[in-house]
């Protein structure tokens, strides 16, 4: 029976084959403590991005910097230009090339908001929506295909609530 203090993340070898790794976390949660872990969920998510870049995205013509501004506006209808460049990581000069190439495309759209005068908020098109949709489907596709995703996925909400446990009990 497992130790609810511990913590099974997955291994990956540069070939992909994967290994469980026990991590504890009973003592201190410290990067040096869970080298082993914080460096598996990186490569994990760094292999998986890889693998989305060049076998999912390349099909629909899109870039990374394409999908991550897509994937926001598509959850936050009419979110603002500033809050879409800090949500993706980048800056507004990046952002706004961005949603240009996307809407020469017919992807998105700025629209300036009737209650703000000036302010721009980003929108989906149809056609952007119904290319969100068949992204999603593939990009999902992958990731289940993808083993090590999901488990890392599990492996860093249960990192994240050992981290909010630690820090609420201090």
């Amino acid at each position: 029976m497992k130790s609810a203090s511990r913590l099974y993340a997955t291994s990956i070898d540069a070939l992909g084959a994967t290994t469980p790794m026990p991590v504890d976390l009973t003592g201190a949660l410290s990067i040096s403590d869970n080298h082993d872990l914080i460096s598996g969920l990186v490569r994990v998510a760094q292999l998986a991005q890889t693998f989305i870049r060049t076998k999912v995205l390349a099909v629909f013509d899109l870039d990374w910097n394409e999908y991550l501004v897509l994937r926001v506006v598509a959850g936050n209808p009419n979110i603002r230009s500033s809050h879409a460049a800090s949500r993706v990581g980048m800056n507004k000069a990046t952002l706004s090339g961005v949603v240009t190439r996307l809407e020469e495309r017919g992807l998105l759209r700025r629209v300036e908001l009737d209650t703000h005068p000036g302010r721009i908020s980003l929108v989906v098109t149809g056609p952007g929506a119904d290319l969100w949709s068949l992204v999603t489907a593939r990009v999902a596709g992958a990731e289940r295909h993808f083993v090590q995703v999901p488990a890392a996925r599990r492996t860093l909400g249960a990192l994240s609530r050992c981290i909010d446990g630690a820090i609420a009990s201090r």
